[in-house]
């Protein structure tokens, strides 16, 4: 087996030892920077969180439960329960 294979393996067992899991989302080119970065810093500091997004042609910050609401056909995502 290639050692990069190897290492990889090694890095996401650690990872899954450390309580974390792997998560793939698809975003627009322009969003790739801020996402890897946010997935970092939540990584290196548990307690932190993502909750404001910002509209980039107005500049105006939306919270993400709100920004998601009409994505999701019931209340579930403001509160929490199916």
């Amino acid at each position: 087996m290639s050692t990069s294979i190897e290492r990889q393996r090694a890095f996401k067992e650690r990872m899954n030892k450390s309580g974390f899991v792997q998560c793939v989302v698809w975003v627009p080119p322009a969003a790739i920077a801020e996402f890897q970065l946010a997935s970092e810093l939540v990584r290196q500091d548990t307690k932190l969180t993502i909750g404001r997004l910002v509209d980039v042609t107005t500049g105006k910050l939306r919270g993400l439960k709100r920004a998601a609401a009409p994505l999701v056909p019931d209340d579930s995502i403001r509160t929490g329960r199916p």
